[in-house]
């Protein structure tokens, strides 16, 4: 029996929902890249290679002789859907199969196995139409209606779905070899990512607005704070609330093309503040942490590595500087701006930062700036083709390879808040360790 596009995806969708498929990523992304290329009739072409790169983001060196990943998914994939049929779907009227000796999914009606299921389908035949009794000219216009409008919805249906396949197409080609190296660790996790965006402390004062001191992330300084009780007492002791409700428009621009890239190879992908982060999630998830340093810096003080960068409120220090290298290299600013004149203008520094989570499982990333142009453009890094390719060469070793580990530092000039040139300093590569992480 053949069945339309809409009752193949419906049947999909339901599988990836039940309960045998829910905590099984990546089958999940098997299954729905598998019935993508059945439904457009591209399964033919599949090879285990091409399964590897774009279904499970192998690099392109991946070699299927000496990595047996896909197979084995492919395995696992053919024994759920068969728990599935047996629980849950007992009762799914089309059934989806994976034949062995290739990666084209079957869509199959359920064949009845008893007689009362015989009888039920043949309740559900209809009976044949009576001899209509209109005027052949009237059921000739009639038919050239309802042909027209299927030709219509055909042709919309096709131009749609042609979009769709240039859309896609056009995000994939945004993953060059060097972002696919970046972006390994969380590419090839069935982990779910966390993308955790600063999200600095303002104090509000009842009645009268809100103040911020970038020196003051946590309420006991806030609460100890000599200018700000100044500004109280002159104000004739308003009551004084914390609140995080606010972000930079770098970081929100960073996140932006971070989802925009990840998002096109990770569905489990999700978003929290900083002040919201818990080690559960640390220790259940891949995490990428975007913005002032200030925000994270006790969360990756937790991590199992030592750390050989940081930011303070002057700049970059190295905390282990090599023969001729400075210790400290400061940001152009005054008092947190790079001049009283121009604000938006100047130079800074930033750190990327990819090191292991907690117990050493999963992967931690980090971008950090002391001003947005500079965390914007270390996301840009990364999601950059040029920038990335750029930065690969920089961080090669050897034997051709990049650290799993690293730190890596850059100097940004801006304009106009945004980035103009962004220039490769230093990289450090950093060594799981068994430190015990922090609770939070």
């Amino acid at each position: 029996m053949l069945f339309v596009e809409e009752e193949k995806r419906a049947a999909v969708d339901k599988i990836l929902q039940s309960q045998v498929f829910r905590n099984t990523e990546s089958l999940r992304r098997l299954l729905r890249f598998l019935a993508e290329k059945a439904i457009t009739g591209e399964a033919d072409q599949l090879k285990e290679y091409s399964v590897g790169i774009d279904a499970f983001g192998k690099p392109p060196s991946y070699d299927p002789r000496q990595d047996s990943a896909v197979r084995i998914q492919v395995g696992r994939l053919r024994q759920k859907l068969s728990e599935y049929y047996q629980n849950e779907g007992k009762e799914d009227p089309i059934i989806v199969e994976l034949p062995k000796g290739g990666f084209r999914l079957r869509f199959e009606s359920r064949v009845p196995t008893s007689r009362a299921d015989l009888e039920v389908v043949s309740s559900q035949i209809p009976a044949p139409a009576l001899r209509p009794t209109a005027r052949p000219g009237k059921l000739t216009i009639a038919l050239a209606g309802a042909l027209m409008l299927t030709l219509a919805w055909a042709l919309w249906a096709t131009a749609e779905w042609a979009s769709e396949r240039r859309l896609t197409a056009s995000v994939r080609a945004a993953w060059t070899p060097e972002l696919e190296t970046l972006w390994a660790p969380f590419l090839q996790s069935d982990r779910a990512i966390v993308l955790a965006v600063s999200s600095p402390l303002f104090v509000s004062i009842q009645g009268f607005g809100n103040y911020r001191n970038p020196n003051l992330n946590n309420w006991a300084d806030v609460e100890s704070d000599a200018k700000l009780a100044s500004v109280r007492r002159l104000l004739g002791e308003p009551e004084i609330v914390p609140h995080r409700l606010y972000t930079g428009t770098g970081d929100a621009n960073a996140l932006l093309l971070l989802g925009k890239l990840l998002g096109s190879r990770k569905d489990n992908i999700s978003f929290a503040r900083s002040a919201d982060l818990s080690w559960q999630q640390f220790s259940s998830n891949n995490v990428v942490l975007v913005g002032t340093p200030r925000s994270f810096r006790d969360l990756l003080q937790g991590m199992p590595a030592q750390l050989e960068l940081e930011l303070d409120s002057s700049g970059l220090r190295i905390l282990h500087p090599l023969k001729d290298e400075p210790a400290v290299l400061h940001d152009q600013t005054i008092s947190g701006y790079v001049s009283p004149a121009a604000p938006d203008d100047g130079e800074v520094y930033a750190i990327i930062t990819r090191m292991p989570g907690p117990n050493g499982e999963g992967t931690v990333a980090s971008f950090s700036g002391n001003l947005n142009p500079g965390t914007l453009a270390a996301i840009q890094c990364f999601t950059e083709p040029r920038l990335a390719a750029s930065l690969i060469n920089r961080l090669r070793d050897s034997s051709g390879g990049i650290p799993r580990y690293f730190q890596l530092a850059l100097r940004v000039r801006f304009k106009g808040g945004v980035p103009t040139e962004t220039t490769y300093l230093l990289h450090r590569v950093l060594h799981a360790s068994t430190a015990a992480t922090g609770a939070k």
